[in-house]
């Protein structure tokens, strides 16, 4: 039996900082690399790729101000 793991293994099964979330998802990047025979370097970068996709991500939704982000959640 093959472990597999997806983004759908980071929800919120539990409380606890952010952080972890993110340190997951980016060992998971590297781990899926070298299952799939890629070189360390290639998860590494897949990684750093994803880590910074999250900051950018979350420097978008910070520069929003809180009235608007709430309309959103609201439709």
């Amino acid at each position: 039996n093959d472990i597999v793991y997806d983004i759908n293994d980071f929800d919120d099964t539990t409380v606890g900082a952010y952080e972890h979330d993110v340190r997951r998802i980016a060992v998971s990047m590297v781990l899926a690399a070298q299952e799939n025979h890629h070189r360390l370097g290639d998860g590494l970068n897949a990684a750093e790729a994803c880590v910074r996709g999250w900051l950018h991500a979350l420097r978008h939704w910070a520069s929003h101000d809180r009235a608007a982000f709430c309309e959103i959640e609201q439709h």
